[in-house]
């Protein structure tokens, strides 16, 4: 599996995954927001292998940084 990041809302419904874009030059980036506070947990996939000295071709990996989120609330209820 490609690298990519499942939404869940806070009942544990699947928002959508979304795939990491695949760029030609080696960089990809992926931004994901709503217009309102519904994301209440997120699975990361991280690509088809570790990070490592053969990264390209058909070997799909992912490092992260620049975490942008909102201040956790509680859930009504």
């Amino acid at each position: 599996m490609l690298a990519a990041f499942e939404l869940f809302d806070a009942n544990g419904g699947s928002l959508r995954t979304f795939t990491v874009p695949v760029s030609r030059d080696g960089l990809s980036f992926l931004g994901i927001a709503f217009p309102d506070p519904i994301v209440a947990r997120v699975k990361i996939v991280y690509g088809n292998s570790e990070l490592g000295l053969d990264d390209g071709g058909e070997v799909d990996v992912a490092v992260m940084d620049e975490f942008i989120f909102g201040e956790p609330q509680p859930i009504d209820g």
